[in-house]
């Protein structure tokens, strides 16, 4: 029995660490990632990518000028700003193949560490974003069954859901991700303070919101409320409902043998 709750963490954290790029890319192919490949021997040395290196790209969702009570403008501008974060995380994987090594294993300060805190921020910075257009529909739908049962199960119903979830956008200072951990199996609704701080492990993101100013500012200034109602109005059900049967329901059928 020992054995076998070890094998299943261990599939556990591989499907974990792969949730970004199952979720994102499975529909869309895009390149792969810049990538060095390190090699462990007598001392430590960074390789030539076996993958071939090639830039992330921006994504492109359709959606400006197509959501009620978001303009055209408003969501023009927050996708210059995910553009943004696309480019500079190409930047920060280039700089860290010719990154001075010196002194990289200093905890104050390195030009090899500054970068790769830079890394987690434009990383998270770009793929919470996707998340985000991928999650906001043109058309209101209607909850799917999967998410419905997932919400009734750990929340009680649909409208207590909405109001941690509401709650929540309201105090966030980043995102709200609500997502399936792999950990306990539940539902939970997270707050993040930014793309990189307060992020939880091992869950699998079904539903995202961005509450900082930028994605509201232009069409309702710092009232926040009225842009969280907008939001719910045009959450696609059918992406989070893909979501669930991609990532979260095989997980579920592995933990069950």
């Amino acid at each position: 029995m020992k054995n076998k709750a070890k094998n299943l963490i261990i599939v556990t954290l591989l499907i974990s660490n792969s949730i970004f790029i199952i979720l994102l890319y499975r529909q869309t192919p895009i390149t792969r990632p810049l990538q060095d490949t390190i090699e462990v021997s007598d001392t430590t040395k960074t390789t030539e990518a076996q993958i071939p290196l090639q830039a992330y790209t921006v994504k492109q969702f359709d959606l400006a000028g197509n959501i009620s009570g978001l303009s055209k403008e408003q969501i023009e501008q927050h996708e210059k700003l995910y553009a943004g974060y696309v480019k500079k995380r190409n930047e920060i994987m280039q700089a860290l193949k010719t990154v001075d090594r010196t002194d990289a294993a200093n905890r104050t300060y390195s030009p090899f560490r500054a970068l790769k805190i830079a890394e987690t921020y434009a990383v998270n910075g770009a793929l919470l974003h996707e998340l985000y257009f991928q999650n906001l529909g043109i058309q209101s739908t209607t909850i799917g069954p999967r998410m419905k049962q997932l919400v009734v199960d750990n929340f009680g119903s649909l409208e207590a859901f909405k109001n941690d979830f509401m709650d929540c956008g309201g105090c966030a200072r980043g995102w709200v991700v609500t997502a399936y951990s792999i950990d306990d199996g539940r539902l939970h609704n997270f707050v993040l303070e930014e793309h990189n701080q307060n992020v939880p492990v091992m869950i699998i993101p079904l539903l995202v919101l961005d509450v900082y100013e930028h994605a509201y500012m232009i069409d309702y200034g710092i009232a926040r409320n009225p842009y969280l109602q907008v939001f719910w109005n045009h959450i696609a059900w059918n992406v989070i409902e893909e979501r669930i049967i991609k990532l979260v329901e095989p997980l579920r059928k592995e933990v069950a043998t």
